[in-house]
């Protein structure tokens, strides 16, 4: 990631969480207060990122060129996180509701594209602070969809998306000059590390930010061909 994303993503971060630690009053509406899980990551912390996986080096296929991060870094950022799994059946209907006007396809049509041996273990919003000059300090608003799944071989895989933005990412690459790929003409940049993968792309108005953890080169190809068709 360049410094000029990295100033960006700093710009979500409240100044005093660096010096005390706040309590946040979490949003309320329709449907958030049902949430099987909201919280607020205040503190500041960098270090290196551990990720699960074997230490065999990236190698390049016929499809993807994979882009070996020298670092990778760990930020964790002034963020609500909101479970939308195990919702009421009315709650659930305003949940779909909202995230096909925010991303512009149904949640049906998302999950479709995923390739059948990987299984959903979940589903979760991620809202940021309301703009500082707003002084809307206890108010926050949607950035990002998280999917969250398993694949039948024990591999892990998480998929972020925002139709605006990239989407939010904990953690920052260091890889000078990456290269790209291209999925059916789309470019996709995808970097290795320790055994893992990450991927950034966009798609049909809709950014990716995709990581895995014991997913094979074999598999993530089969995902991102299925995704971007």
């Amino acid at each position: 990631m360049t410094t000029k994303q990295f100033s960006e993503a700093m710009n979500y971060m409240d100044d005093e969480l660096i010096t005390e630690a706040i309590t946040y009053k979490r949003k309320k509406n329709a449907w958030q207060k049902w949430a099987a899980m909201a919280a607020c990551l205040c503190l500041v912390i960098v270090g290196a990122l551990a990720y699960h996986g074997t230490d065999r080096q990236p190698v390049n296929s016929d499809l993807l060129v994979i882009n070996e991060a020298e670092s990778v870094m760990s930020v964790d950022m002034d963020v609500q996180v909101t479970s939308l799994s195990k919702l009421p059946h009315d709650v659930w209907m305003s949940v779909l509701e909202e995230f096909r006007g925010a991303v512009g396809v149904t949640y049906e049509e998302f999950i479709a594209k995923i390739p059948n041996n990987f299984e959903c273990c979940n589903f979760c919003s991620l809202s940021i602070p309301g703009y500082k000059d707003a002084d809307l300090r206890d108010e926050y608003r949607l950035h990002d969809y998280v999917f969250e799944y398993r694949s039948k071989s024990g591999g892990e895989l998480t998929i972020a998306i925002c139709p605006y933005e990239e989407p939010l990412r904990d953690c920052f690459i260091e890889c000078d000059d990456p290269q790209q790929s291209e999925i059916n003409g789309v470019p996709v940049v995808v970097y290795g590390y320790q055994g893992s993968f990450m991927v950034q792309f966009s798609y049909e108005n809709i950014n990716y930010d995709i990581e895995t953890s014991n997913i094979s080169l074999e598999e993530l190809e089969n995902l991102l061909t299925a995704i971007v068709k």
